[in-house]
């Protein structure tokens, strides 16, 4: 599976639609026709570091003391419900900044199609770029939390020697914006870069409840490039020795096809 194939099945299961039978005809022979087929699972959720991957998986049936393939080990997965329906799979001892084939099994049959997963580098080892796909669909928090938030950012501006970024999926949006005032604190001196990273799949936004368009609060002092945009996507995050630039890929889940996401352009293109 490759970046952009990994990208579009992304963003089918952000919008809810998954590999769990909701899938319209022309959206599931979209996914086969870029290479992979999804078989009898319905979710994939991985967690790596740099010699183990924890793999949690869900079926669209019943299935029986699948196996897990991670290289040349097998990993027997560990049932998380009652029926067979969700299985947890622990491969350790794997090498560090490597890339493993993936593929589940039940009674030596393949499930689904292999899949590509890489370890983390080693703790000890300088990594000279990081690279991340940023999203949300739904967030949200009370009122009753106004603090700790302050809190937050108060830690966040006290670290003078890095700069400080947020990335955030409280709203169903695109953003950006420079922090230098937060109630009557200025930040002017280590402001902090805030970002909302784009909801993948979600088919509301805020103005569709509030009656009005998501915008900054008036206790917050704020410098934003362009006005948020409420619309569906996801942005990508380079961090280099250089610094970190942030790339902003938007799209409208009612309104365009999803196969425009093979070619998709960057709308905001920001450096921190």
């Amino acid at each position: 599976m490759n970046r952009k194939d990994f990208l579009k099945t992304s963003i089918y299961l952000g919008a809810g639609l998954s590999f769990i039978g909701c899938w319209s005809d022309k959206t599931q022979n979209g996914v086969e026709a870029n290479g992979w087929k999804d078989g009898e699972v319905a979710h994939i959720l991985p967690t790596v570091n740099h010699n183990r991957m924890l793999v949690s998986t869900s079926f669209k049936r019943v299935v029986n003391e699948p196996i897990l393939k991670v290289g040349n080990q097998s990993v027997k997965g560990q049932m998380r419900d009652s029926k067979g329906y969700f299985w947890a799979f622990d491969c350790s001892n794997l090498a560090p900044a490597t890339s493993y084939n993936l593929r589940l099994y039940e009674n030596a049959e393949p499930l689904y199609d292999a899949w590509p997963l890489k370890t983390l580098p080693a703790p000890n080892v300088d990594v000279g770029q990081l690279k991340l796909m940023v999203y949300t669909c739904a967030g949200g928090h009370p009122k009753t939390q106004d603090l700790q938030h302050d809190r937050i950012l108060q830690k966040m501006y006290e670290t003078k020697h890095k700069k400080p970024i947020m990335l955030s999926g409280d709203l169903h949006a695109f953003g950006a914006g420079k922090i230098y005032r937060n109630g009557f604190v200025n930040m002017e001196e280590n402001p902090i870069s805030c970002y909302l990273t784009g909801p993948l799949g979600c088919t509301v936004s805020p103005s569709t409840f509030r009656k009005i368009k998501t915008s900054t609060p008036t206790a917050i002092g704020m410098e934003e490039p362009f006005d948020n945009v409420e619309e569906n996507g996801f942005s990508i995050v380079d961090i280099d020795s250089r610094g970190v630039q942030i790339k902003m890929y938007n799209y409208l889940w009612s309104r365009d096809n999803l196969n425009i996401i093979l070619n998709l352009e960057p709308f905001q293109n920001l450096k921190v």
